[in-house]
């Protein structure tokens, strides 16, 4: 494990990097031994790892070292030197989905190494780094893996005013980033009224003209959608 891994300052000695993990991740590195242990390893995430200079046939990790520390612990509890979360480490069952070898990607140029760390770490950088997900990503993702979706309300709106020409994409794309605000407005009963609109069964029923409820949901997302839009305002003015 990597003696000079950026999420802390230098420390010397394998086992103490372990128990870094232990005091600093602590029941997010059991959550993180749970998921190996029923689900196993990354199909898609290996471990990346560069030769040690000098010393054969040894090799450090750049990236993946809270999963080589869940690996170790899990594999070995007494590296931990806290009793307490070495009972909880203990306690976590290993389903045979779990291999405790190690798929790795070996790479020795260090500024290959730099850049493919900088693309995971660094954030988007304009399109070249990991796009993280928002609220709806993630959301719809949730509906994809488990069949529910927190904010399907919005998302039917959105969905709704596009396919009707009701907003542009643009706006779309803003009350995508603004989906717990829209949220929250739409699930008001004033705005509820004022769309003619109500949730049933995990549908929108609408109980007003449909020319017209298009009428008032395309002011609405309009609204919502401009840059400097604020919901404090919504709330209090009449």
């Amino acid at each position: 494990m990597d003696e000079e891994n950026p999420r802390h300052d230098k420390i010397t000695g394998q086992r103490e990097i372990l128990n870094w993990h232990v005091e600093h991740l602590g029941s997010k590195l059991i959550l993180l031994m749970r998921s190996l242990a029923e689900n196993g390893q990354s199909d898609i995430d290996k471990v990346l790892v560069t030769p040690v200079r000098g010393v054969a046939d040894t090799y450090v990790v750049k990236e993946g070292n809270r999963r080589v520390a869940a690996l170790k612990l899990l594999n070995d509890p007494s590296l931990c030197d806290d009793e307490l979360f070495r009972r909880r480490i203990e306690s976590v069952n290993v389903s045979d989905q779990l291999s405790f070898s190690i798929d790795c990607v070996n790479i020795k140029d260090q500024r290959r190494v730099a850049w493919l760390m900088g693309l995971r770490h660094l954030g988007e950088q304009g399109g070249v780094g990991t796009s993280k997900w928002g609220a709806v990503e993630k959301d719809r993702h949730t509906q994809d893996v488990l069949g529910g979706n927190r904010y399907w309300r919005s998302l039917y709106f959105i969905d709704y005013a596009k396919a009707h020409g009701l907003i542009t994409d643009q706006q779309a794309a803003r009350l995508n980033d603004r989906i717990t605000t829209l949220d929250r407005l739409i699930s008001n009963k004033d705005f509820k009224t004022t769309l003619g609109v109500v949730y049933k069964d995990r549908n929108v029923v609408l109980v007003i003209p449909e020319d017209i409820h298009r009428l008032l949901l395309g002011s609405v997302l309009e609204q919502v959608s401009l840059p400097d839009f604020r919901v404090k305002e919504v709330y209090d003015s009449d």
